[in-house]
């Protein structure tokens, strides 16, 4: 057996499970690959069996096919930029809020749990604010991700942790969404994952499949091969016993049937505000109903503490302001209430406070007759940075404290 990059993986012996003909193509492999193996990036913690075999199990053991599989793979990372994109960090930010999506927790059998919100995918707004090579980008950001997420997975468990478990929960999915422009990225993501990420599928759960879904996995199995499809599993509804059957409770959303509860929810920019009741700090989702508006008040305790906000709109514009109400006065406006064009730009803002009081920022619809408006928003407040004649005061208390101790 190839010696293992990760000690413990050496524990796990790839090799048992072969056939004589799989063994006999995977030590070819061996001998076809050697250059490859010697520069491939062992972060993920496995051993080169493991590695190689993943491409084997993609060509169905074809030895000719799974090496050209490798090499393209290889050609294409170093045209892509792939090794250095995790040092990019997020390529783009904005898809992160209308693709909502999250790693949470893992699987009975130790796979990685992948969940996505797939019918709240805000198709416009992508189209929007990114064009097709920067969505491709971010899959491929996410993809490597994963496989260090993979790495630490192994190193937890002491054995080669290299599948996910998805869920795609299609609540909110509608005819409208499925156009020509998403059918050409949905194809273009999967021929990346197939040529480059083979055999990370674990099991993918689609749930509160509408109809549609079934159209579209007519036009999407095609694309697929025949193992890949084998993994997915369709279900018209919750499927919450299917999804207990593989994952704990407590791994599983609580949306998704399951006990989890996460603070500020499980998909950030959807979640429903922490026991607390505290809405700051995180990327919430608010509703405001025709004819009314939605206040968030903030308490400032200490004076040039600092507001900063930032949201968006679905579908349109929405009225946006900011008023300071000092404790000892009236109130006065930050930002003037106006209509503000929150559903093509991301609006930012920041006010300093110059006294101790309440800051409250108020999305307003009063002026909508009959339709309601869904805000993505996050509110921070950050304590003022301490003075350099309070620091001084600070330095020299602790210094006569000192010299108190040594007189006693």
């Amino acid at each position: 057996m190839a010696e293992s990059s990760f000690p413990l993986a050496c524990e796990y012996d790839a090799r048992a499970p072969l056939t004589p003909a799989q063994l006999e193509s995977l030590n070819q492999m061996h001998a076809r690959c050697a250059d490859i193996l010697a520069i491939r990036d062992h972060r993920q913690q496995n051993s080169d069996d493991c590695y190689l075999l993943k491409w084997l199990r993609a060509r169905d053991y074809n030895v000719d096919a799974a090496e050209l599989m490798l090499r393209n793979h290889f050609a294409w990372r170093a045209e892509f930029g792939t090794d250095k994109i995790l040092d990019e960090g997020l390529p783009i930010d904005v898809l992160s809020r209308f693709y909502p999506n999250t790693y949470h927790g893992r699987c009975k059998d130790g796979s990685l749990l992948y969940v996505e919100r797939t019918g709240w995918i805000d198709v416009k707004s992508l189209e929007r604010f990114s064009s097709t090579d920067q969505i491709v980008r971010w899959h491929v950001w996410m993809q490597e991700t994963q496989k260090a997420k993979f790495a630490e997975a192994t190193k937890r468990e002491g054995r080669p942790i290299e599948k996910v478990t998805s869920i795609c929960d299609m609540t909110g999915m509608t005819m409208g969404k499925m156009n020509k422009a998403l059918y050409a990225i949905l194809k273009s993501l999967s021929s990346i994952d197939q040529d480059n990420y083979p055999e990370q599928l674990n099991k993918l759960f689609v749930v509160n499949a509408p109809g549609i879904i079934n159209v579209v996995w007519n036009v999407v199995k095609p694309w697929l091969n025949p193992v890949t499809k084998s993994k997915i599993d369709i279900i018209g509804g919750s499927g919450r016993d299917k999804l207990l059957a593989f994952i704990d409770a407590d791994q599983l959303p609580d949306f998704l049937g399951g006990a989890c509860k996460c603070s500020g929810g499980c998909l950030p920019w959807y979640g429903e505000k922490d026991g607390s009741g505290s809405f700051l700090g995180k990327y919430l989702e608010a509703d405001v109903p025709a004819k009314k508006f939605q206040d968030f008040p903030i308490r400032i305790e200490e004076p040039n503490s600092k507001v900063n906000w930032e949201f968006i709109s679905r579908g349109s514009n929405i009225n946006f302001g900011v008023t300071f109400t000092p404790d000892a006065g009236a109130a006065v406006n930050v930002e003037a209430l106006k209509s503000v064009n929150s559903a093509q730009d991301i609006i930012k803002g920041e006010f300093v406070a110059p006294s101790i009081g309440t800051v409250t920022v108020r999305f307003d619809n009063s002026d909508s007759w009959f339709k309601s408006k869904s805000v993505q928003y996050k509110l921070d407040l950050t304590a003022p940075e301490p003075s350099a004649e309070a620091l001084a005061a600070a330095v020299e208390a602790v210094s006569v404290e000192d010299d108190h101790h040594h007189d006693a």
